[in-house]
């Protein structure tokens, strides 16, 4: 073999072997590129836990800071219902002062009506016994003049 056909021959030995090469280098930045994703996945992983940590860490807060507003709502609401119930206790308690004074005065006007209407009734019996003593007296009174006038009549008539 001559120089020039065994270098074409190197040549191709070469060719075949940088042409592995070549496919060597496309694998090998194929696999480059897959560690260079994973690698920005993996930040983009770790960049996303922290901000989720930091998302729990706020919704906890917001989570006590709401019980705690449920809860002093809720005093606030058993303070108001207290005091209510406090109010309707007092008024009811007026109403019912109220209502017994009220009874007293009432039951004293019935009892000071009732005494009225019994001395006037005693007041009227009374006038009625004078009313037929007057009667009586002047009935006789009357049979008095009529007797009186006989006996005028009689002297003047004599």
């Amino acid at each position: 073999m001559n120089k020039t056909l065994k270098a074409s021959d190197e040549v191709k030995k070469l060719h075949r072997m940088f042409a592995a090469l070549g496919e060597v280098v496309e694998v090998l930045d194929r696999v480059g590129s897959v560690e260079q994703a994973e690698q920005e996945a993996s930040a983009r992983v770790e960049k996303l836990k922290v901000e989720a940590d930091k998302l729990a860490t706020k919704i906890n807060a917001a989570s006590i800071e709401a019980q705690e507003i449920v809860a002093a709502a809720k005093v606030k609401a058993d303070e108001a219902i207290g005091e209510a119930i406090t109010a309707a206790h007092s008024m009811q308690s007026q109403a019912l002062a109220e209502l017994q004074a009220a009874k007293s005065d009432a039951d004293l006007m019935v009892s000071t009506a009732r005494e009225m209407l019994q001395k006037a009734e005693a007041d009227a019996a009374a006038a009625e016994a004078r009313r037929r003593v007057a009667d009586d007296e002047l009935a006789e009174t009357e049979k008095k003049i009529d007797a009186a006038r006989s006996r005028i009549a009689k002297l003047l008539g004599a």
